[in-house]
């Protein structure tokens, strides 16, 4: 069966520079962001800064062997990985 619940609770968040990879990301500061998130508009004394913004979350899969997760992200917008 099928089920779908939203995932959108406890995510955290980092901006750092652009070209950053995911070892850039270890010593990050992250901090809890609501989702749906925009980056761009936190800072609105700074609206045109650059970077490369980074989200994470943690969460447990039940029994992950014995079943497939899909995981469907609604309104990213450009150059997602």
């Amino acid at each position: 069966m099928k089920r779908k619940r939203l995932f959108n609770d406890n995510w955290e968040f980092t901006l750092l520079d652009n070209g950053s990879t995911l070892a850039d990301t270890k010593n990050a500061v992250y901090r809890p962001v609501p989702i749906p998130h925009d980056w761009l508009i936190y800072d609105v004394g700074d609206l045109y800064r650059s970077g490369d913004g980074w989200y994470r979350k943690y969460f447990t899969a039940d029994d992950i062997f014995s079943r497939s997760y899909v995981f469907y992200f609604d309104g990213i917008y450009m150059d997602s990985t």
